[in-house]
């Protein structure tokens, strides 16, 4: 029998989780770049490099950037982009 590690059981949680949050939000729901690393348990100046790099399709609306729910869904199910008009 063997075991798994304690880190990707800890992962799946996580993901489980988000995708069980997401279901529920709105196709127009939007997050901050503060909100998102809370939900990604990452540090908000990580998620902004992925914003301002691409990898994490958002848009800047003043200083704040915004992630929709439906392009967070995207990243977290395949890190891919989502198609055009979702963000």
């Amino acid at each position: 029998m063997s075991r798994r590690e304690p880190g990707i059981l800890c992962i799946s949680v996580v993901i489980w989780n988000l995708l069980r949050y997401y279901a529920d939000m709105g196709e127009d729901e939007y997050l901050t770049a503060d909100q998102v690393a809370e939900k990604l348990q990452l540090h908000a100046r990580t998620v902004r490099r992925l914003l301002v790099s691409g990898e994490l399709p958002g848009k800047k609306i003043g200083k704040e950037w915004r992630v929709s729910a439906v392009a967070l869904r995207a990243y977290i199910e395949g890190g891919e982009k989502p198609t055009k008009g979702a963000d």
